[in-house]
């Protein structure tokens, strides 16, 4: 059956006669389609570009309609049912967009768009038209695909990512994100960014809009407070995104937690803050320097102050500009072992400030990387003072081994010059020693006086000697040997005195205080071979000088009296000056000086509880100084007594008690000339016996402090017990150590150090009988 204009033999045609006209001459695909009362479905009528472009040839109505809707895709047909449904329940306008099968089994989309008109008897009618959208369609469907591949990419994307349309509501967004805010499994789909944050500042804000404008924005650290107090330090990317329209569909933003970082960061700062502060502000001096070319990388102000140049002016400098030429070559040795990480142990490096003086450094290498780049990194220690402190020690060791060595002979030699000497002074006593035999007395005398002088010497220098220190005024133990001062200098050598106007007293032994500036004048003399002044100076120092480190707090505040020496010689050498003080040291040619002289000095000062120092450049003479402790003047005494230059007489009971048989007989002679009763006895248990033996009364004991059997000591203690107010007079050979350890050395002890002469023994016996008590 064929369809006509207006009409069909079923019935009248429902459809215009000048649309099918028009339809008939269309290029376009138009049709018309009728729902029943009963329901079923018709096309009465399809346009010429419908039939070639779907191939379904025009035929009964019902037919056309069932070939065309079992080419419709199945999946697509109920959803078209429904449509029709719906437009012939309301007369809405039908669209439908389905795939549909060509004859060809090509597969296209299509869109159906009609009106609907109800009919007469009961049923619709639609005349519309379809439109391939198979092109659009796959487009949609590709950017479908490629929006699902984002949403795919940001979900699982290992960084914080998400998707916003251009209301700032969320598309899509990573695990990260959702793990690095604090949103466990919120759905953030369709919720707007500033709900989700409410805590989002507004020049956030701002910046988003600038994004959606299609602008690209980086920031590399912001800070983001979070409502419930946290900060966050985001580093953060917006990426706008286009539609396929090339219009800025919305934008991406990428965010980086660096919160940890940046709490790294802040603590390496303060770390380094710290650090820098050590470093500028330590004592030690600190430099890096590069080993190839010797330049310095950095150094702290420590050590530009310790080599006395600027900051500006050390930053020109190199190894060579610091070090003497002679450590140059070992300085250079230590970098190299140094960079090659085995560092040298640098101790007492010599190096140079800029006016040109030297100090010592202890120098503690290490090698860094520096830049990629290997630097020696080092410290400076200045050590110029421990070095001289150390020197000191040194000196003082090496005085000590030659006063361990000269105690330990001392003994058996004082013993010997006692015998030698007390018999000289017998024999020159005798009247009938005339002539040739009184000069070779004589001179055996000068030898042995020469012999005790040495040994005197020696036990000074080293700090053995036994001291009978007493208050004295220096300015006139100095008056005293002025006279013999001049001509001993001679007369080309000019001497003057500036003594200070404040008291001058001291407590030392005055005979070896004259030792002492005699050997300083004697020693300027020979530094003026040609002439010239040795001035003696006094001046009372301020309590808190010091120039020796030794000294404890109290001693600090002592007052104390300088006693100077100096000459206007040549000068001392450095090389010379630093050994000085050391025994057996001299300049002098072979057999003009022992080398004991100024070591002799340096141990009186010393044990006087003094301090001396020389201060010397060449050309420009030299100065000694001693420095004694000041003492209150004394009140006025007494005269001293018997006269020295007579032998004081006794008639009292002696008991000698000495292991020595030489010693012994000569005590016994010499006691003997003088009026006394005399016992003699080899030791201890032999002097108790010799005691019981004796009937009268024993006035004084004279006994050897260190003996076999029973020591000096423990015989007086014991005879005391026996013999309640006897006298006790030790005396020994041996050094102040040795004597000590025998508990002598105290106040109140009456001691006689050997070699002693008749005269001597005579008055401390005479001195001890006397004593009250």
């Amino acid at each position: 059956m064929k369809w006509v204009a207006g009409a069909s033999e079923a019935g009248p045609a429902p459809a215009d006669a000048a649309l099918v006209e028009a339809a008939l001459g269309a290029p376009a695909a138009f049709y018309q389609f009728r729902l029943s009362p009963s329901g079923a479905y018709a096309i009465p009528f399809v346009s010429p570009d419908f039939v070639g472009r779907y191939g379904i040839e025009q035929g009964e109505p019902e037919e056309t309609a069932a070939r065309f809707f079992s080419r419709i895709h199945p999946d697509d047909l109920t959803r078209i049912h429904h449509a029709i449904a719906r437009s012939a329940r309301t007369l809405e306008t039908f669209q439908g967009e389905f795939r549909f099968r060509l004859a060809s089994g090509a597969e296209v989309w299509v869109e159906a768009r009609s009106n609907p008109r109800p009919m007469p008897d009961g049923g619709v009618l639609w005349n519309g038209i379809t439109t391939d959208i198979t092109a659009r369609m796959n487009a949609e469907a590709a950017l479908r695909e490629s929006e699902g591949r984002l949403r795919l990419f940001v979900r699982h994307a290992p960084v914080a990512l998400a998707m916003f349309d251009r209301d700032m509501r969320y598309i899509t967004a990573s695990r990260r994100w959702l793990t690095d805010y604090r949103l466990g499994d919120l759905d953030l789909t369709g919720l707007s960014h500033y709900e989700v944050f409410p805590e989002i500042p507004d020049r956030w804000k701002a910046v988003h809009q600038r994004g959606l404008a299609g602008e690209v924005i980086r920031t590399e650290s912001d800070r983001f407070e979070r409502a419930d107090g946290s900060v966050q330090w985001l580093r953060w990317e917006i990426w706008p995104w286009q539609t396929d329209a090339q219009d800025v569909g919305g934008i991406l933003i990428f965010t980086e937690d660096i919160t940890e970082r940046k709490k790294a960061a802040e603590a390496l700062e303060a770390s380094e803050a710290r650090y820098r502060v050590l470093f500028e502000n330590a004592a030690e001096g600190i430099i890096a320097i590069a080993p190839d070319t010797g330049r310095f990388q950095f150094f702290n102000p420590a050590l530009c102050a310790m080599f006395g140049y600027t900051s500006e002016e050390f930053g020109r400098l190199t190894i060579a500009d610091i070090h003497p030429k002679a450590a140059l070559a070992d300085v250079l040795e230590g970098i190299r072992a140094t960079a090659a990480g085995t560092p040298p142990t640098s101790s007492g490096v010599p190096c140079l400030r800029k006016d040109g003086t030297a100090f010592v450094a202890d120098v503690r290498g290490s090698v860094v990387e520096l830049e990629g780049r290997k630097v020696v990194f080092a410290l400076f220690t200045d050590v110029t003072e421990r070095v001289r402190l150390e020197e000191r020690l040194r000196q003082a060791q090496k005085m000590d081994a030659i006063g361990q060595l000269a105690g330990g002979v001392a003994h058996d030699f004082n013993n010997l010059l006692t015998v030698i000497s007390g018999n000289i002074e017998l024999l020159l006593s005798d009247a009938r020693a005339e002539g040739p035999k009184r000069a070779a007395l004589t001179d055996i005398r000068t030898a042995s006086e020469r012999a005790a002088s040495l040994t005197r010497q020696l036990l000074a220098f080293s700090r053995k000697q036994i001291l009978e220190p007493r208050l004295v005024d220096v300015h006139v133990v100095l008056a005293g040997i002025e006279k013999m001062l001049r001509r001993l200098i001679g007369e080309d050598v000019e001497l003057a005195t500036d003594l200070a106007a404040d008291p001058s007293w001291v407590k030392v032994d005055p005979g070896q205080l004259e030792q002492v500036v005699m050997n300083l004048a004697l020693n300027a003399r020979d530094a003026m071979p040609r002439g010239g002044r040795i001035t003696i100076r006094t001046r009372n120092l301020d309590p808190s000088v010091s120039i020796d480190p030794e000294e404890t707090a109290g001693q600090r505040l002592r007052p104390k009296l300088a006693i100077s020496i100096s000459d206007t010689g040549g000068g001392i050498p450095p090389e010379v000056r630093a050994h000085l003080f050391e025994p057996f040291f001299t300049t002098k040619a072979f057999g003009k000086g022992t080398g004991l002289g100024l070591a002799t000095v340096y141990g009186i000062v010393r044990q006087s509880g003094g301090d001396i120092t020389v201060e010397s450049e060449p050309g420009n003479g030299a100065t000694f100084t001693v420095v004694l402790p000041s003492q209150p003047a004394p009140g006025r005494r007494g005269g001293s007594g018997a006269s020295l230059h007579a032998l004081p007489r006794g008639t009292e009971t002696v008991l000698v008690v000495e292991d020595e048989d030489a010693v012994r007989r000569i005590v016994k002679t010499m006691l003997e000339s003088t009026g006394y009763r005399v016992i003699e006895a080899r030791n201890g248990p032999e002097a108790l016996e010799a005691a019981r033996r004796h009937a009268e009364t024993i006035h004084l004991v004279v006994t050897d402090v260190v003996m076999p059997e029973m020591s000096g000591r423990e015989l007086a203690e014991q005879f005391s017990k026996d013999h309640p107010g006897v006298k006790i007079l030790y005396m020994s050979g041996y050094t102040d150590d040795a004597i000590m350890r025998h508990g002598i050395v105290e106040s109140g002890v009456a001691f006689l150090q050997k070699p002693f002469l008749p005269l001597a023994l005579a008055c401390k016996v005479r001195e001890v009988l006397d004593a009250p008590g």
